[in-house]
């Protein structure tokens, strides 16, 4: 995979060059509309998923190389080799993960879809190798599973209080009822 992609056509280089810096720049971009939607849960596990990935690569690093990874060298346009892992790439990986059950599913999809797309592009300029890649890609779901371990997630279903809470903030007086659920569906 890694000599397929790294022989792609000249032409094809500035397609991968955008492709790597776009899921650094999505990263910048969901923290910003967090910051700008106050939405100060997703901006401290955005914060904390990129801080968790740093460290987990830096020791990856460390003990896969036997020196300290210079992770900051890796950020930014992708021109020269990467020490393992990229923490562009794991911090990419973890800030969507972590932000998905923020986000509606149209978002969720394009930040899968720049994942993928970064990895290849990894590949492609030939500044990661297919392994590097996927150990930055675990490091960054790994960090993103951890802070959502210690932060909890905002997924699942509002309680019958939140519900009432929210409708009544709209204008809307409502009484809680019992609801019955079976392998997940309201009855």
């Amino acid at each position: 995979l890694g000599s397929l992609l790294s022989g792609s056509p000249a032409v094809l280089q500035p397609v991968w060059q955008i492709s790597f810096d776009l899921l650094q720049m999505w990263v910048l971009v969901l923290l910003v509309l967090a910051v700008v939607r106050r939405r100060w849960e997703l901006v401290r596990d955005l914060g904390a998923v990129i801080a968790t990935a740093a460290v987990v690569a830096a020791v990856a690093g460390r003990l896969s190389l036997g020196d300290w990874p210079g992770l900051l060298a890796g950020l930014g346009p992708a021109n020269d080799p990467i020490d393992f892992p990229s923490l562009a790439l794991a911090a990419g990986a973890g800030a969507v993960a972590v932000s998905a059950p923020y986000l509606a599913r149209p978002l969720r999809h394009l930040g899968r879809w720049l994942v993928g797309l970064g990895w290849l592009a990894g590949i492609a300029l030939d500044v990661l190798g297919p392994g590097d890649a996927i150990g930055a890609l675990a490091v960054g779901w790994a960090a993103a599973a951890f802070v959502h371990l210690i932060a909890g997630s905002p997924g699942g279903q509002p309680s019958l209080k939140e519900v009432r809470e929210e409708l009544r903030a709209i204008g809307i007086e409502a009484e809680p009822r019992t609801i019955e659920t079976a392998a997940g569906v309201a009855h």
